[in-house]
């Protein structure tokens, strides 16, 4: 079945996940993620996040439950199967091994579960790493080694190697803790615009819950392992429920011509 035809990408039922027997990380998720959605995930730190996330693109197993991504069994997949559906942009850059790499190598390098061969590197895969690298402004640091960028510019280097990888599904985990608020909102425009005019599955670790309502068009809240509540940006906007999700108290202040609220701590 082309997976154009499934409307759920991810379907997850009764999974739970620990890395010690002493602590349970996730217990009894139960979700489904629509196909084409913005979902953004929030949540207190230690909530289970991005352990949730590494779990979608198979970085984890789970303990006990089942995940399958557009139908399928996610354990069955090949590794290069599964790239062929999701990329990841982690939290932390990866740097081991790689950091005599240019920044035009290393976005080429997500190209390769498009390879039919070892010798894979074809005209297209160049053309779409360098679409991504003019997308996200990298042009001038092409020939940068990864070691000498910035905490931001390594950032969206591999922001530009998740969308070279060309996947419907794009996962993030918090890809704006290195970004200036420039290039935060760069990102996300760019995002929205993946997700509404090529039809991008767009899975977002955030920790910014303005963001989040102004860009997103689902929500995912989460909340000692469990899920809070999930939905549309209008289904989940209650002032009760961020105050439970975070334990505080918030300010929701309407703001003109604006369909959601600005919210903030009350000091």
């Amino acid at each position: 079945m082309p997976i154009e035809t499934i409307d759920k990408c991810y379907t997850l039922e009764k999974v739970y996940f620990s890395y010690t027997k002493k602590k349970q990380i996730l217990k009894n998720v139960n979700l489904s993620i629509q196909s084409n959605s913005l979902l953004g995930i929030i949540g207190p730190n230690g909530a289970g996040k991005s352990t949730l996330i590494k779990l979608l693109n198979r970085l984890l197993i789970a303990d006990n439950g089942n995940i399958k991504l557009f139908d399928r069994d996610i354990k069955s997949y090949t590794t290069k199967e599964l790239a062929l559906y999701t990329s990841m942009m982690f939290q932390n850059p990866v740097t081991n091994g790689i950091e005599k790499l240019t920044v035009s190598d290393f976005v080429l390098l997500s190209r390769y579960a498009h390879s039919s061969s070892t010798f894979w590197e074809q005209d297209s895969d160049i053309l779409f790493s360098q679409k991504a690298i003019e997308m996200t402004n990298l042009v001038d640091f092409s020939d940068r080694y990864l070691n000498s960028l910035s905490g931001g510019e390594r950032q969206r280097t591999e922001f530009a190697a998740s969308l070279a990888q060309d996947t419907p599904i794009i996962l993030l985990d918090e890809p704006f803790s290195y970004l200036d608020l420039q290039y935060q909102i760069q990102t996300l425009k760019l995002l929205k615009l993946l997700n509404r005019e090529h039809q991008k599955t767009i899975i977002c670790i955030m920790h910014d819950i303005n963001l989040a309502i102004n860009f997103c068009t689902h929500l995912l809240i989460l909340k000692d392992g469990e899920i809070l509540s999930n939905g549309t940006i209008k289904d989940v906007l209650s002032k009760n429920l961020f105050e439970e999700a975070f334990g505080i108290k918030l300010e929701f202040i309407d703001i003109k011509n604006k369909d959601v609220p600005y919210i903030y701590p009350r000091l």
